[in-house]
């Protein structure tokens, strides 16, 4: 590898992105805003480990980013670094398109995705809103006007919820412990006698925030349960599939 590159561009580094760059065993965390070389510190890192261990070590290195510009802006940069062809030998991908890569490289582990398509933003939100026209339960999560005003806001809150990690079963033990952190709040209650209510008469809407969060379960549990049967799937699903596949199979 010509480290003629790297040389030059870590000369430029301030004596923190140098630490960084030079600690190239154990975790370390950058912190610092947009446009302040957070991309380039981690090019040179990687740069500065296959300069250490060997160009050999490159298939050995996964950066994930959280979008394909990032992916493009790394191995750009990488190039730029150390090479086409190490920078292609080096693991970039965003968070979904590495549960995606191992979902189709190893099938056995997920049967649930054989003879499944994944669906678009618009198939996602029409689906949610099949769900919710349907349950006369939900009473938080309709509005007098509309029963779909905040479709896109579940939409995006299921998302996040995949994103984190989190499936149905864990949302319900989050819940849970809302809830019950809720009773525990002395704000939960009044202090003192209003109108209808007495001294330590819980507030009304003490509980609302776990009550809505409730309702958000039960869509998440259908809106899951509606993919299964129509053997569709949504990128963020592919996520939580692998996450419960590098607890379940050690291998």
């Amino acid at each position: 590898m010509d480290t003629s590159a790297f040389d030059i561009a870590y000369k430029k580094l301030n004596p923190e992105q140098k630490k960084a760059v030079d600690t190239i065993e154990g975790p370390v965390i950058v912190s610092a805003g947009p446009g302040t070389g957070k991309t380039q510190i981690l090019a040179l890192r990687i740069a500065n480990i296959l300069k250490i261990q060997g160009a050999d070590m490159a298939e050995n290195i996964l950066a994930l980013t959280f979008t394909n510009a990032g992916v493009t802006a790394m191995r750009q940069r990488l190039v730029s670094i150390i090479g086409v062809e190490s920078a292609y030998r080096v693991n970039i991908y965003t968070f979904h398109s590495l549960a995606e890569y191992f979902i189709t490289e190893y099938p056995d582990y997920f049967s649930q995705y054989l003879g499944a398509r994944a669906i678009g933003d618009v198939e996602s939100i029409q689906l949610i809103e099949e769900i919710v026209r349907s349950d006369d339960e939900l009473k938080y999560l309709k509005t007098f006007a509309s029963d779909t005003h905040y479709t896109r806001s579940i939409v995006s809150a299921i998302g996040e919820l995949k994103r984190e990690g989190i499936n149905p079963d864990e949302f319900e033990t989050l819940i849970a412990k809302q809830e019950k952190d809720l009773l525990a709040d002395d704000s939960s209650y009044y202090k003192r006698a209003s109108g209808q209510y007495k001294k330590g008469d819980m507030k009304p809407d003490a509980l609302k925030p776990a009550e809505k969060n409730k309702e958000l379960l039960s869509v998440y549990r259908q809106y899951q349960d509606a993919l299964m049967q129509r053997k569709q799937y949504d990128f963020s699903d592919t996520i939580l599939s692998f996450i419960e596949a590098t607890e379940k199979q050690p291998e």
